[in-house]
């Protein structure tokens, strides 16, 4: 059977070949290399395995002919090396990586955009709370300066200082209730509270 195949496969259509594949026949390199050129140029890696089967690894003892050679330069680097050859043409770029490219790259910018917006606003905020800052000492400023022109008044500073006088005497009528052993101490804070420390400044 195998000797017919050899004396009939070399000029069989690449349709004929390819389901001999299937038939786990192990066609030997010889019988391979008699194939026509343009059938064998038409089987991938996958169908040149089947159909050499055990005998698969002759390929890489006849890499250098001319038939595995141009057989080799159909095919992928990828799926040649499970043949242990090489030569063959460079696998092809994914179609996939340009949309996800893309994707990234639309990602990225809608990131920036979030914190640029997000800066923006937390100086608007910053902004605020200085300005915010700068008004309410001025006021402060502005009512301190009033306070003390208010305080500076002859009439103002007549009415502090009998509040204060005022308070002194209840200080003082409240003494008397202390006890024998309080007077010492009751004489130092009566002449505290006449002194000028008890009117500040006016």
């Amino acid at each position: 059977m195998l000797r017919l195949l050899e004396d009939t496969t070399g000029g069989a259509p690449v349709e004929d070949i390819i389901a001999l594949s299937a038939l786990n026949v192990s066609m030997d390199i010889t019988t391979f290399l008699n194939l026509n050129p343009d059938v064998i140029k038409a089987l991938n890696v996958s169908t040149v395995i089947s159909l050499m089967g055990q005998n698969k690894a002759d390929l890489k003892l006849f890499e250098n002919s001319t038939t595995v050679r141009m057989w080799v330069a159909q095919q992928y680097n990828s799926e040649l090396a499970v043949l242990g050859l090489s030569g063959g043409k460079a696998d092809p770029v994914s179609s996939t990586a340009a949309p996800a490219t893309t994707v990234t790259t639309v990602l990225t910018n809608t990131t920036i955009t979030q914190t640029n917006q997000t800066v923006n606003t937390t100086v608007v905020w910053f902004y605020m709370f200085v300005l915010w800052c700068v008004v309410w000492m001025d006021h402060w400023f502005l009512l301190q300066e009033s306070l003390m022109h208010f305080l500076a008044l002859p009439v103002v500073r007549a009415v502090v200082v009998k509040v204060l006088v005022v308070q002194q005497n209840n200080v003082l009528d409240e003494i008397h209730t202390f006890p024998p052993s309080t007077v010492t101490a009751v004489g130092v804070a009566r002449i505290t509270l006449n002194g000028p420390s008890l009117l500040g400044p006016f």
